[in-house]
């Protein structure tokens, strides 16, 4: 036989074929598997037959392909019908059960609402000064003041100037530091427009290289080296320009600084953020206040002047905790000692993270509105905990109506429905409730997102989130609170075998009853828990507000005096006097509900020998009314006096805790005896009892009054305020004679004391809405459950109505467990409550007690409302005619 030899057939032959065989747009995806074929094909010897089998090879790959292909097609089609087909089942269940699925969109919507806005004010707080590139390596340097026994007194969150250029000399791990100077309220003038800027700050050219802060206009590293340099944010910009300043620049252009000093504006930057502890709009070069200091040299060599806010950064990989050790000694090097105090001891040097400022420092020389991590903690506990309780009336409804639903599961699962498919059924169920209550929450949430700004303090929006993060963020939301709270009816309801399920009498499951309990348990400790704190944090509040301070602060206005005003104090004190409805007048360095931040070193002087005062004595200069003007009770002695020329000079009030202090067991004692005070030598000449200078998360600290009227920045004065108008007017007029750039500002002493204490009342205004939120929804949740238990017994009521049961023992059937699991409740949350409010309350150095009454009322007033709910469902069982619930029978 003839043996036929054909050339190697070329790849190109198999590419014809499948341009031939398939469509373009199918080529690329099986271009490679027909090649692997027909190179497979080729390496036989009979090159016809591996044509041949070749030809066949491709026409079954693409008859799989198709039959694939189709299947694909199929199978998605089937899996989007039967996701079609769960939203009709799912639509069809919340029609029917409209009062369960009302109670559950709205529970469900509310909690949304709530954990939305928290989470934006939890998260606006936690970002705090996260916007700085290098945050994680800026660390501000404060001091711990300590008494002679090694207590903390004082926590200064500000330096000595000459603290940064030691700390950068001496560690090698600090690669930069600046000083800022926050106190000073210039004017600046531009033509015609002259503002008192009160947003104004000065630091080293350093500043901008450390912090974060983007320009519009200029460099950064170099807008603060030359002197007399201004750098503006936009909003100060706004103000002293005409609104084409972005077009022409303001590179070069000038502002005069107390209508003395040309300064040069060298950048303009973008408004500071909310969420910075610095706020300021304009920045200004450090050396022009470095000069009322009396130059560098003598900035650097100032110790003991707390008032200049410094920072520094550490290089990367620093050990905090070891740099802070190391500094131990920092004081010992470059604080002397001073009237015989050893200023090492007492005062350390220690370095605080930028990021933990805002959240966790509680100092009481802070300069800015702080937050505090306990009460961020609490209001993101609080909301989750609102979210998880409308959860939970869903779980409970869903499980609680079972046995309306074992049928249907039974018939699917006999006609071939997976256990997946059927979680995946109300799964899709409980996600489309959910996705109803969102839209429901959104609205919520803008009427609510107003009051919540305004209750803050804060401009909380969703501006700062991108439109992807927002959406994603939705999605999640959306998903994770339907998934939970479907997830346990999901795996109960399709778990049950359907012999078991279409059988009669065998729909009962102890297991679903027992976890609806926990569940019911769950919510109302939480409730008690909010409420009863509630009653601590109102309890707290009241005793600050009726707690005897040792001085009065109603009726009394105050407001700032200047040099000039200081200069002729008698002057302006008598005209003050004479103003018709004004009783008396003072004036002194701090006030009542100020900070305690200036004191000396002082010497007793005891039988001639000279005796230094180990304890921090902080002073307060104070004109001889002061006492009388705030009642301030006198225990030995006698209050300064005009009569006594010596007084203005040489004479000392302490408070009764200084004396104490100092060693005398009696009061008396101490009249007389002779006392220098950093460097001010003079005699007691009188002693007032203890009363609360500061707030009262503060220990009364030993205090020393005398006359020193250039230091009396503060007036207060004592009016009727029937006549506070006309006061007011008559004020204003005798303010502006001694200040033209300032505007008369005033405050009153009782609004001062209450601004201490902003935060609790925050607390307790929040836990007043969460307490509601939670008893609302928990109510909503009882209320269905109730509802359903009553409908599943309505047979039995009927019965025993006919067998003679009053009303009063069917209200008691019904509510019986109920009540049980409210006594469960409040046995758990009792503890609870009493554990984390004696906690809040250590950051009282004087509060109230947890007492039962409180602890109780929270039990009471869950049981009454939970009752009344109870009860209004039971009546209506109650009252339902016997015949008719019976006439099926």
């Amino acid at each position: 036989m003839k043996k036929y030899h054909f050339r190697p057939v070329p790849p190109q032959w198999a590419d014809r074929f499948l341009r031939w065989y398939c469509a373009s747009d199918l080529l690329e995806e099986v271009q490679g598997d027909v090649h692997e074929m027909f190179f497979r094909r080729c390496e036989e010897d009979n090159v016809r037959k591996a044509r041949l089998y070749f030809v066949i090879d491709v026409f079954r790959f693409f008859n799989y392909s198709t039959i694939r292909g189709k299947r694909q097609i199929s199978f998605y089609k089937n899996t989007l019908d039967m996701y079609f087909n769960y939203l009709k089942i799912a639509f069809r269940n919340i029609k029917r059960n409209r009062l369960s699925s009302f109670i559950n969109t709205f529970g469900i919507a509310l909690g949304i609402a709530c954990f939305v806005l928290i989470g934006l004010y939890v998260q606006d707080e936690l970002i705090y000064d996260r916007f700085h590139k290098k945050a994680d390596n800026i660390y501000r340097v404060s001091v711990e003041n300590f008494d002679s026994d090694g207590t903390k007194i004082r926590h200064w969150v500000a330096a000595s100037p000459g603290f940064v250029p030691l700390l950068v000399q001496d560690y090698a791990a600090i690669e930069a530091g600046t000083r800022v100077y926050l106190w000073d309220n210039p004017t600046l003038t531009n033509g015609e427009r002259k503002i008192i800027e009160e947003s104004f700050i000065y630091a080293e050219p350093d500043f901008l290289n450390i912090f974060t802060f983007p320009f519009i206009e200029g460099n950064p590293k170099t807008a603060l080296n030359e002197p007399n340099s201004l750098v503006l944010t936009e909003a100060a910009a706004d103000r002293y320009f005409t609104s084409d300043w972005r077009e022409k620049g303001l590179i070069g252009k000038t502002l005069i600084y107390n209508n003395e000093i040309s300064m040069k504006i060298t950048g303009v930057m973008k408004n500071v953020p909310e969420q910075s502890h610095l706020q300021f709009e304009i920045l200004a070069t450090f050396s022009t206040i470095v000069d009322l200091y009396g130059g560098e040299e003598s900035v650097q060599t100032t110790i003991g002047n707390f008032n200049f806010p410094s920072y520094v950064l550490l290089k990367e990989g620093t050990d905090i905790a070891s740099l802070n050790a190391q500094m131990l000694d920092f004081g010992k090097r470059h604080i002397p000692d001073r009237n015989g105090r050893e200023f090492s001891k007492i005062f350390q040097v220690k370095l605080e993270p930028l990021v933990d400022i805002h959240l966790n420092s509680n100092s009481t020389t802070e300069y800015s509105d702080n937050g505090q991590f306990q009460h961020v903690m609490i209001f993101g506990l609080s909301g989750i905990m609102i979210l998880v309780i409308a959860c939970i009336n869903y779980m409970n409804l869903a499980t609680a109506r079972y046995t309306s639903r074992m049928k249907e599961v039974g018939i699917r699962k006999v006609i071939g429905a997976k256990r997946s498919q059927l979680i995946g059924q109300f799964l899709m169920e409980s996600v489309l409730l959910t996705f109803i209550a969102f839209l429901l929450s959104a609205l919520l949430i803008y009427l609510g997102l107003p009051e919540m700004n305004e209750f803050t303090g804060k401009k909380l929006g969703f501006h700062s989130i991108k439109a992807y993060e927002l959406g994603l963020g939705i999605l999640v939301l959306i998903l994770l609170v339907g998934l939970i709270s479907g997830s346990y009816p999901a795996f109960f309801l399709s778990r049950f075998i359907p012999i078991k399920i279409l059988k009669q009498g065998t729909n009962k499951f102890k297991g679903s009853a027992l976890f609806r309990s926990s569940l019911v348990v769950f919510q109302f400790t939480v409730s008690i828990i909010l409420i009863s704190s509630l009653g601590v944090v109102q309890d707290q509040l009241s005793f600050i507000r009726n707690k005897d301070l040792g001085f009065n602060k109603e009726q009394i206005l105050r407001f700032y005096s200047n040099k000039k005003m200081r200069e002729k104090w008698e002057t302006v004190k008598n005209r003050i006097e004479n103003i018709p409805g004004v009783t008396i007048v003072t004036g002194s360095s701090r006030i009542p509900t100020g900070n305690l931040a200036d004191s000396q070193g002082a010497k007793f002087i005891d039988e001639d020998e000279e005796r230094v005062i180990d304890f921090r004595l902080a002073n307060v200069c104070v004109d001889p009314d002061f006492f009388t003007t705030y009642n301030i009770e006198l225990l030995a002695g006698r209050f300064i006096s005009k009569e006594f020329a010596s007084d203005s000079l040489s004479s000392f009030i302490l408070n009764e805790i200084a004396i104490r202090k100092m060693g005398f067991e009696n009061v008396d004692e101490a009249i007389g005896k002779p006392l220098i005070y950093g460097g001010k030598r003079g005699n007691i000449v009188g002693v007032v009892k203890d009363f609360h200078f500061e707030s009262l998360h503060t220990a009364i600290a030993p205090i020393i009054f005398y006359a020193e009227s250039q230091r009396y920045s503060n007036t207060s004065v004592k009016l009727e305020v029937e006549k506070l108008g006309d006061v007011i007017d008559v004020l204003t007029r005798i303010y502006k004679e001694y200040e033209q750039d300032y505007p008369f500002g005033y405050t009153f002493i009782n609004e001062e004391f209450d601004n201490r204490y902003r935060a609790e009342m925050r607390l307790g205004k929040l836990f007043k809405v969460f307490a509601g939120l939670a008893i609302l929804i928990g109510c909503m949740g009882l209320l269905a459950l109730a509802s359903f238990t009553a409908e599943r017994r309505i047979k039995e009521i009927g019965i025993r109505k006919i067998l003679g049961a009053n009303i009063i023992s069917i209200l008691t059937l019904l509510s019986k467990q109920f009540i049980i699991l409210l006594l469960i409740s409040f046995i758990v949350a009792t503890p609870l409550t009493w554990y984390f409010m004696q906690n809040w309350l250590k950051d009282f150095a004087y509060h109230t007690h947890v007492n039962i009454v409180t602890l109780l009322s929270g039990g009471i007033i869950a049981l009454i409302v939970s009752l009344i709910t109870v009860s209004w469902s039971a009546l209506k069982s109650a009252f339902s005619n016997p015949v008719e619930t019976l006439k099926s029978e």
